[in-house]
């Protein structure tokens, strides 16, 4: 799985720690969990939703899916296509909760300003 993005490039509204306890705290409901894995199992999953909105913030969700899909290919997990769908789309929507009004870095594709050279 393709998880490289710096974490101190990620916007300061964006931590990590905080949405892993926020998901640790609601993973019971998650398709994962409800699949036979453990957090530490899908936690990866959940992660590179993270480090895919800040890779590809402008991305659609048909364009966003399909990264999701190619980065997890390999990752060992209990989900069949459908359940993995699903846990893209609840982390999804809780990052364009999160980020809702604030912007990312003007060096970030999709930021204000260019990117970094």
């Amino acid at each position: 799985m393709d998880q490289d993005a710096s974490r101190r490039d990620w916007p300061d509204w964006l931590d990590l720690e905080v949405e892993q306890e926020y998901w640790r705290t609601r993973f019971m409901d998650l398709p994962c969990a409800k699949a036979g894995d453990d957090i530490h199992r899908c936690w990866p999953l959940i992660e590179l939703v993270y480090t895919l909105y800040v890779r590809y913030p402008r991305a659609s969700l048909i364009e966003a899916l399909a990264h999701y899909e190619a980065g997890s290919r390999g990752h060992p997990h209990g989900m069949d296509h459908q359940q993995l769908t699903e846990l893209f789309a609840r982390i999804w929507g809780r990052i364009l909760k999160v980020a809702r009004g604030r912007t990312l870095p003007a060096w970030a594709p999709g930021g204000p300003g260019k990117a970094r050279s």
